[in-house]
């Protein structure tokens, strides 16, 4: 990343150390205060827009990208942070055009077919979206996604048994993966073969492979017994969108007896719809949290928790936004 003034390592060293503190309007305004004085420095753009995107502006995070990736056309990695900001708001056409770009950069970049992959799949490319997932699983076969990626892929495309190959081969590169598990369990409710007792028990060792990734099971605080209370009860997902999941969950929402409960959702999703928003307006709280990490996550989670008598474990709850 170049560096055009001597006096920005240190801003963005003083910003990167402010966000990962949660002080992220702090940083913002750091980088704004050079960016007005450096308007053509890209590294200022780039780190501008991850701190946005830390902060859940994506769209001012994308223009930013944007123009970090066209002061510096040839950095792979301003143009991976614009196709992952292009992807999060919903333009996956737009995205895939970027990673091939870093394709073009480097044929053999495990970031640019990964990112394809997910773009294509987001607007229903599953073929290429296969391809991109195999080639980026031929350069990294240790690294988690791009197996799922293929699996997902592969199913779309009414290949199941296929999929259920391809996580399984993955496992074998990256044994006991917890988002490997988690997609094996799914897929395998998709193919002829398994018991009901086979795929019960995929769903089990998928737990508990999760439990061991977050260091064991959460815990349900507990601060009012008073059974006369209002309770908090709070959904997460990253499909509260057009899809089978919002089917279920709307008559949900709208059936709860709101003298009795205040319903929160966390919501992971990349691809905001017109279901999105009819959704939202069923919920007392949403809570967009489709940039935050799981122990950021987690943490959002808990800090809502003094004003509830209780809450789902949220070490549990945050992989569930990732499957």
């Amino acid at each position: 990343m170049a560096v055009n003034s001597p006096a920005i390592p240190s801003a963005i060293q003083e910003a990167y150390r402010l966000a990962s503190e949660g002080r992220t309007a702090e940083a913002r305004d750091i980088l704004q205060r050079r960016l007005r004085s450096s308007p053509r420095d890209s590294t200022l753009h780039f780190c501008l827009a991850g701190v946005l995107m830390m902060s859940g502006d994506l769209v001012r995070a994308e223009f930013h990208y944007r123009q970090a990736a066209a002061l510096s056309p040839r950095d792979a990695e301003f143009l991976i942070g614009h196709g992952v900001a292009l992807a999060r708001t919903g333009r996956g056409e737009e995205a895939a055009a970027v990673y091939r770009r870093v394709i073009a950069l480097d044929e053999r970049s495990f970031m640019g077919w990964l990112g394809l992959s997910s773009a294509l799949t987001s607007w229903g490319d599953f073929a290429g979206a296969e391809d991109a997932a195999a080639r980026a699983a031929a350069i990294q076969p240790g690294h988690p996604a791009s197996w799922t990626n293929r699996a997902v892929a592969l199913t779309r495309l009414g290949r199941a048994t296929e999929s259920v190959g391809t996580l399984r081969e993955g496992l074998s590169h990256v044994p006991g993966n917890p988002l490997l598990l988690i997609q094996l369990a799914v897929e395998l409710n998709y193919v002829s073969g398994p018991t009901a007792r086979e795929i019960f028990d995929a769903h089990v060792t998928a737990g508990r492979a999760i439990e061991r990734w977050q260091g064991g099971p959460g815990t349900i605080p507990v601060r009012d017994a008073d059974a006369r209370r209002r309770l908090r009860i709070a959904y997460l997902s990253p499909d509260f969108r057009s899809h089978s999941v919002a089917s279920f969950v709307e008559p949900i929402l709208r059936g709860h007896d709101r003298g009795s409960f205040e319903v929160a959702c966390y919501s992971g999703t990349t691809m905001r719809d017109g279901t999105t928003e009819r959704l939202s307006a069923l919920a007392d709280r949403w809570v967009d949290v489709t940039t935050l990490g799981d122990d950021a996550l987690a943490g959002a989670i808990r800090a809502d928790a003094p004003r509830s008598p209780g809450s789902f474990p949220p070490r549990w709850s945050s992989q569930m936004t990732r499957r």
